[in-house]
């Protein structure tokens, strides 16, 4: 039987239709294992009298361990004042918060707890002061990044060109990148001509052909969709320089559940304005949101259907489909399976920290209007708890480490966790506004569960079928297309 002075196993049990397979926790390996293996470990009893020959064999490989975390600390934590003192390197500027569209799912449509549409720009004194604190906590960054998000950014172009240039001149010898997210309908000959000049990288919103864009996206002044006026723009920038175009223009996809999935997938693989993966998929953000929206059957179905086609495709078993549109998603697909591949332990440290939060500031600092920072855009600026400091009074270390080390909340919960090594819960799903909140995290455990486990399925789907083999691994990380 199995060693009781082991403990329980820590290992997550799943099956696909190409076998049955335990998740070994504290060695991060997928096992693939007989089915009474599957079925003994399945029931969890493991008191009772085990002859089979494969547990035996696991358990002398070093596998079934029961060890746990059993002090929750993000290993970050003793260095936090060196890398926020030496690496800021991302900045994004909420330079307005207005817009000239109002899209119906969008984070300042009324639809959320944490934004409106308002007339409030960010001061050019509120910019200076941000640029100049990652200057000033950048010694280690060999390169700036800086973006500029709204509302709609171009509404306020001037601001952009007096931001650039006051860092062009505070960065003298150090590389700058410059991005920016926009709607698309604000482009003139002067803007596309600066923006090529300044090699922006831009972030076009387009959410699929006209009559799925034009469903949401609408102009504020007259309640007409915006989907022409974007094409028209996105054409002028092609015709000013493909090569350009090719570069640095990308174009982010709200995926609309009641809208045909198929509609929006064949329209980006299938116009020929698109080259190869310039696009990129997001769903409706249901942080802070009001009011849930649910999801069609149909929706869910055409999904599923160009998922799988896509992986049939990238086992060569079909030509090019609308499935490419997945060709983001695979690459996160891809970095899962290197970084589970390169993680390989004997056991969990005692003391650790579940993988979701960033560390703040470092991977993004969000400015807004009125100069305060927060980890990213995709926070409340009415939260307390999410404030990092301002461009005025520096860091907030205090609130910084608390989102640092959010496991703390739900410390138990979190250890116990199968998916402890790949959680992804951050900051914007703990927000309790005034405080990381344990009941905001439990409810996206789920999310988080299934995501994981459907990873981890693709993963061994793929590598049975031979896409993953140990001989094509580092190409299909590397080389496939």
């Amino acid at each position: 039987m199995i060693n009781l002075e082991m403990g329980q196993p820590f290992i997550h049990i799943f099956r696909t239709p190409s076998g049955h397979y335990i998740y070994d926790v504290n060695t991060n390996t997928i096992l693939k294992v007989s089915k009474d293996t599957y079925e003994y470990l399945e029931k969890k009893d493991y008191g009772s009298a085990c002859d089979l020959q494969e547990v035996k064999d696991l358990i002398n490989q070093g596998y079934l361990k029961s060890n746990h975390v059993e002090e929750s600390c993000n290993p970050i934590t003793p260095y936090i004042h060196q890398y926020l003192d030496t690496k800021v390197c991302n900045l994004i500027l909420q330079i307005t918060q207005n817009c000239n569209l109002r899209c119906k799912y969008c984070a300042y449509s009324g639809s959320y707890k944490n934004r409106i549409h308002s007339n409030k720009r960010m001061a050019f004194e509120v910019a200076t002061k941000a640029i100049d604190f990652v200057v000033s906590h950048s010694e280690d960054a060999e390169q700036f990044y800086i973006g500029f998000y709204g509302g709609e950014p171009l509404l306020e172009f001037p601001l952009i060109k007096q931001c650039v240039d006051y860092a062009n001149r505070q960065c003298e010898g150090r590389k700058i990148k410059y991005h920016l997210t926009t709607n698309a309908t604000l482009f003139s000959k002067e803007i596309i001509e600066y923006l090529i000049k300044n090699n922006f990288d831009i972030l076009i919103s387009l959410d699929g052909p006209e009559s799925v864009h034009d469903k949401y996206r609408k102009f504020a002044a007259s309640s007409k969709g915006s989907y022409q006026k974007v094409i028209v723009n996105v054409n002028e920038i092609r015709k000013s320089s493909q090569d350009y175009f090719e570069k640095h223009i990308r174009f982010n996809a709200v995926l609309d559940y009641e809208s045909s999935f198929e509609d929006v997938a064949g329209f980006f693989v299938n116009e020929n304005m698109f080259v190869k993966d310039m696009w990129q998929l997001s769903e409706i953000s249901t942080r802070y949101i009001c009011d849930t929206k649910s999801v069609s059957d149909t929706y869910i179905e055409e999904y599923e259907y160009t998922l799988f086609k896509y992986y049939l495709y990238k086992l060569k078993k079909m030509k090019r489909t609308s499935g490419t549109i997945f060709n983001g998603q695979f690459e996160h697909l891809k970095k899962f399976m290197e970084r589970f591949e390169n993680a390989k332990q004997t056991e969990l440290p005692k003391k650790w920290h579940h993988g979701g939060p960033c560390v703040p500031g470092i991977v993004r600092l969000f400015v807004d209007a009125d100069g305060k920072m927060f980890p990213c855009e995709r926070v409340s600026e009415l939260s307390e708890i999410a404030c990092i400091g301002s461009v005025y009074s520096g860091w907030n270390y205090e609130n910084i480490l608390q989102m640092l080390n959010l496991e703390k909340a739900t410390s138990e919960r979190c250890r116990n966790c199968w998916a402890y090594q790949y959680c992804t819960t951050c900051i914007g799903d703990a927000d309790g506004i005034t405080c990381i909140s344990d009941s905001h995290i439990c409810n996206h455990c789920s999310e988080v569960l299934n995501n994981v486990e459907s990873l981890m399925k693709d993963y061994v789907v793929l590598r049975e079928l031979g896409y993953c083999s140990e001989m094509e691994f580092l190409h299909a990380l590397y080389g496939e297309e």
